[in-house]
């Protein structure tokens, strides 16, 4: 006659237990792997959405910029960290030429070391007013070092992480080159840019 075995061996225990340790601490490095793939993720989204808004706000403030109103004229391989123009609006029924409330965009630094882009309208007047486009962007663009070289290799040197460079172009024509850093730190605690270029060309 067969008996039959109840219950398990302490080394069927043990293995069984062993098992399931294994495939929980399996389950538990997946679900922290897509947890943090997701972090990544997300963090990287936000960090294009905002170098595509800064950048997209900066070309349409320029786009309809007088030539003559740009200051200052600063070509490569200075450039500067402000510029300062006027709209074009139209022109009055004699024909004349009407212009917008003077506006800046410019890069100014925050006590923390970084800085960020400001967009003001009728700079030192009564009724200046100041918005912030973006609060992530660095005192040198990615690359470079403050040095007096062209680290970054983009014909601009030492340049803080918003540079305008202004070329004189043909009679009636100035064309706006912008380099745009913006930088914040991933979830790993490592610094990640997010750079852009803006070519616009201004006519009077």
């Amino acid at each position: 006659m067969i008996r039959s075995r109840a219950g398990f061996t302490l080394i069927e225990l043990m293995v069984a237990m062993t098992i399931f340790g294994l495939v929980s601490a399996n389950m538990m490095m997946i679900s922290k792997s897509g947890a943090s793939a997701i972090k990544n993720e997300a963090f990287h989204s936000t960090l294009e959405d905002e170098a595509n808004l800064t950048s997209n706000r900066i070309r349409r403030a320029l786009l309809s910029a007088s030539a003559d109103s740009l200051d200052p004229v600063i070509p490569a391989p200075l450039g500067s960290d402000h510029l300062q123009f006027q709209m074009t609006l139209g022109a009055d029924e004699k024909g004349e030429t009407l212009f917008g409330e003077p506006e800046k965009i410019h890069w100014a630094a925050d006590p923390d070391g970084r800085g960020r882009v400001l967009w003001t309208t009728s700079p030192a007047l009564s009724n200046e007013r100041t918005l912030v486009w973006s609060s992530a962007i660095p005192n040198l663009a990615n690359g470079e070092l403050a040095n007096g070289l062209d680290d970054n290799a983009n014909l601009l040197t030492d340049e803080t992480g918003l540079a305008f460079a202004v070329q004189e172009q043909e009679e009636l024509k100035r064309e706006v080159e912008v380099y745009l850093t913006v930088l914040r730190i991933d979830p790993n605690g490592k610094p990640t840019p997010s750079q852009r270029r803006i070519l616009v060309t201004c006519r009077n």
